[in-house]
């Protein structure tokens, strides 16, 4: 079993849904090469180190951000593995998604059009398109 189905299997809004929300791992590995050519071209608009605040903290924060989609496209860069999700859920859920001493976690739009980083650093950081 992956992990992240493992993880999914313990959170009890999305335990049985996890094949409806799976990303195939050649779209994973297309989506994470498409990100990288683009992120030149898209700067840092607000950042966040996660560890210095509480999870209430940042769930906010990342509330806040101007996230537009109802869902997005969750890629566990290292893993090769991804989910769609609402970002709602995600932000409910992403203290139980996301391990930050091993996991680069990286979530988008369809369009790839910006970018939000959680890094195992546990920085949070979001890019979004140049106006200029």
């Amino acid at each position: 079993m992956s992990f992240l189905r493992e993880r999914i299997a313990e959170i009890d809004d999305l335990r049985l849904r996890y094949d409806e929300i799976a990303i195939e791992a050649d779209s994973v590995k297309e989506a994470t090469k498409s990100i990288l050519a683009q992120k030149v071209e898209l700067v840092k608009e607000a950042a966040l180190v996660a560890s210095s605040h509480e999870p209430e903290t940042v769930r906010r924060w990342l509330g806040e951000l101007p996230i537009k989609e109802e869902v997005v496209y969750i890629y566990f860069v290292s893993d090769k593995q991804g989910i769609r999700l609402s970002f709602n859920l995600f932000i409910k859920h992403y203290d139980d998604l996301w391990f930050p001493s091993s996991d680069d976690v990286w979530i988008t739009n369809k369009s790839l059009s910006w970018l939000l980083e959680l890094d195992h650093e546990e920085v949070f950081t979001y890019y979004a398109p140049s106006d200029f």
